[in-house]
């Protein structure tokens, strides 16, 4: 799942109309380290979770989805997993959710 949670991340940026390019420098790292955390080519580091989550607005839930490095998917109360369609379609939603100023 951890393009889920890159996207997550990509999503909150732009919630907060911001580039990577501004949010690198509150951050004290590269445009460039931004994107790879935004495509999931590696992970935040923890020590920089905090202040990311700062920079882009993030909710007390977003805050601990990307703690975990899991993003739930599922309807609350199912425990049934998820067909890969459904949960693909629950992504599309978050990040709508998520870019038009809601907390997913």
């Amino acid at each position: 799942m951890g393009l889920v949670l890159g996207d997550l991340l990509r999503a909150l940026r732009r919630r907060r109309g911001r580039t990577p390019e501004q949010v690198a420098p509150v951050l004290g790292v590269h445009a460039s380290t931004v994107r790879r955390w935004e495509s999931s080519e590696v992970a935040v580091p923890p020590g920089r979770l905090d202040d990311l989550c700062r920079a882009l607005g993030a909710s007390s839930s977003e805050r601990a989805a990307l703690a975990s490095q899991r993003l739930r998917l599922g309807m609350p109360g199912e425990d049934a997993p998820l067909l890969p369609e459904a949960a693909e379609q629950q992504c599309r939603q978050l990040i709508e959710r998520a870019e038009g100023g809601e907390a997913p």
